[in-house]
């Protein structure tokens, strides 16, 4: 998860989409998780 967190940042972009395929999926869910913690809408 931290190479998609480094990707990520150095591009900085503020809007992208992420698919996970098999394996991925848990780095996908994972990455998600920590990106919303504590936010509320």
């Amino acid at each position: 998860m931290g190479d998609l967190e480094a990707v990520v940042e150095a591009s900085g972009v503020e809007c992208f989409s992420l698919l996970g395929i098999s394996q991925g999926d848990p780095v996908i869910i994972a990455y998600l998780a920590r990106l919303v913690a504590g936010r509320t809408r």
